[in-house]
């Protein structure tokens, strides 16, 4: 350690995330005080800062960029889908954008597994960095990166640090990040040493918010794009067919045999279809995906009139199974692919409950059932007619219909009248005579029969009984002696 003269630790702030604190606190202490201490790291937080203003002397702070923008070179760009279109969205996302190097960003270890196995089928080049692949995997996949063998890299925020991939121009967040810093980190892949970058954080319907929360945490202005659909993936195939680059090329001479003997053989025609049908086959299908309408600002509350015209729907869920519009309404809403403000009045009956869709909305609305159903097992939305007739509730007996009466004592009671008949004593009005009229005589109990007299002395030893005066007391019985087994018998 004497000999050391200079200490470089990068990702400081996730070495004491993990619990390093002591560990770098102690080798920090143990080395010479003439060393040169560099500490990198993409956000400096509070005990960043303070552990170098207690291990460096004169330290300069470096920024790379201002501390009111972030990652100026990168675009970012929001995509709101419906949840069960989530991948669909991830795979249009890749084939519009055409990357030469791609990370996708997934949450956990099995979401990793599922979304490469996806882009996998569906013709993809894709490499996995997960926690649980050891280091030599995890070099192995990224060398596939820099060699051209893959193109994507589905990986969990174990790639979010420390690594630098070339031509690496775009960056997908398929799961929202957990906070500001990791959303950074993960962007911060693409968008180096100069590069631009495009990052795509693709929102399910219901976390949008969350999603704008983040962005605006981290101090990023994010563009709120539409999903990018299977007509306009299909159009720019075909214009990039037209426009590519080996059309202009000139023949050369080992060509020119080929070339007239296809020529000779076939027609033009046929040879342009059979070169458009090559080019196709080798790119992966787009999916498609239902665009969300942006409802961030619409915070107008709900009325009777914007209804009118609107369609009721009833789901087969009721107050037997514990119904209620604190989860009705999101399962409604996910099942629709609307918001809130496209659900009306919610009617719970005991077996189903009725509610409302707007009329612009219903078309909609019943496609989505139709496709993606409600997600619940055992649960069904239909279209009715009409919403069903309120249930009165039965009125309570103990309570008199009409508004309460102020309670009197003095009042006289009318339920009460019969209480002569009802009750066995009668009470008479008058308390005077109450009291003067005697009491009817209580009938005398039958008398216990005396117990026959047991003598005191009985069943004890005849030796402790009593004697009388001149009298012998019997003898106590000797109790008899332990045989002795060690000694030895007579004649033996």
């Amino acid at each position: 350690m004497s000999a050391l003269r200079a200490v470089v630790l990068d990702e400081a702030d996730e070495m004491l995330d993990l619990g390093f604190r002591e560990d770098l606190e102690f080798i920090l202490a143990a080395a010479p005080e003439d060393r040169r201490t560099l500490l990198f790291s993409a956000t400096v937080p509070k005990p960043i800062a303070e552990l170098a203003k207690t291990f460096q002397k004169n330290a300069l702070r470096i920024t790379a960029a201002s501390t009111g923008q972030q990652h100026a070179d990168i675009e970012y760009k929001l995509m709101s889908v419906p949840a069960a279109e989530r991948e669909n969205a991830v795979i249009n996302t890749l084939l519009w954008y055409e990357s030469t190097n791609t990370i996708v960003f997934a949450s956990t270890r099995e979401a990793v597994k599922h979304l490469s196995a996806r882009l996998h089928n569906r013709g993809f080049d894709v490499v996995t960095l997960s926690g649980e692949l050891s280091q030599a995997e995890r070099t192995s996949a990224l060398q596939s990166m820099r060699d051209g063998r893959a193109r994507i890299c589905v990986a969990t925020d174990v790639a979010a640090r420390g690594i630098d991939l070339p031509n690496l121009d775009l960056v997908i967040h398929a799961d929202l990040p957990m906070n500001a810093e990791t959303l950074l980190h993960r962007s911060g892949r693409t968008g180096r040493a100069g590069r631009k970058g495009t990052c795509v954080v693709i929102a399910p319907a219901h976390r949008k918010r969350v999603a704008l929360s983040i962005l605006r945490t981290a101090k990023i202005e994010a563009e709120m794009i539409a999903p990018p659909s299977a007509e306009a993936i299909d159009a720019r195939y075909r214009e990039s067919i037209l426009t590519n680059a080996l059309l202009s090329d000139a023949i050369t001479e080992d060509e020119r045999v080929s070339v007239d003997s296809l020529l000779a053989k076939w027609a033009p025609e046929q040879l342009a279809a059979a070169y458009l049908r090559v080019q196709l086959a080798a790119r992966p299908i787009p999916e498609d995906v239902t665009a969300t309408l942006d409802d961030s600002g619409d915070r107008t509350p709900r009325t009777r009139e914007a209804f009118a015209g609107g369609s009721w729907f009833k789901v087969s869920v009721g107050r037997k199974q514990r119904a209620e519009p604190r989860w009705l309404l999101p399962m409604i809403c996910k099942a629709g692919n609307v918001s809130k403000q496209a659900i009306g009045s919610i009617r719970i009956f005991d077996t189903e409950t009725h509610f409302e869709v707007a009329a612009d909305k219903v078309d909609s609305f019943l496609r989505s059932v139709g496709k993606n159903g409600t997600g619940e097992r055992g649960v069904h939305i239909s279209s009715i007619d009409g919403p069903g007739e309120r249930q009165e509730r039965p009125q309570s007996r103990r309570r008199p219909p009409g508004p309460p009466e102020k309670y009197d004592p003095m009042k006289p009671r009318p339920e009460r009248a019969d209480r002569k008949e009802r009750y066995a004593k009668p009470k008479s009005d008058d308390f005077e005579t109450f009291m003067e009229t005697p009491r009817p005589a209580r009938e005398a109990k039958p008398a216990k029969a005396e117990k026959p007299f047991a003598a005191k002395d009985k069943g004890k030893p005849k030796w402790s009984k009593p004697v009388a005066e001149g009298e012998a007391r019997p003898p106590k019985k000797k109790a008899a002696k332990a045989k002795d087994h060690k000694k030895p018998k007579a004649g033996v």
